[in-house]
């Protein structure tokens, strides 16, 4: 089991995070973006829109 999940959460990481993250720099004209830009502008991105859903809930 602990292995399923330590396969998993970087397998989550990458999906959700560094996808988003890849693609929010490339369109910012940013080429190739390395591995930690791209995770640290998905956690940015996705937090964003957390505190976004969460202000259109008030």
């Amino acid at each position: 089991m602990i292995d399923f999940l330590a396969g998993l959460i970087p397998l989550l990481a990458e999906l959700f995070f560094v996808v988003a993250g890849r693609w929010v720099l490339k369109l910012f004209g940013e080429g190739e973006p390395h591995y930690g830009e791209a995770l640290a502008m998905g956690l940015v991105v996705w937090g964003l829109v957390v505190v976004l859903a969460f202000i259109m809930q008030m």
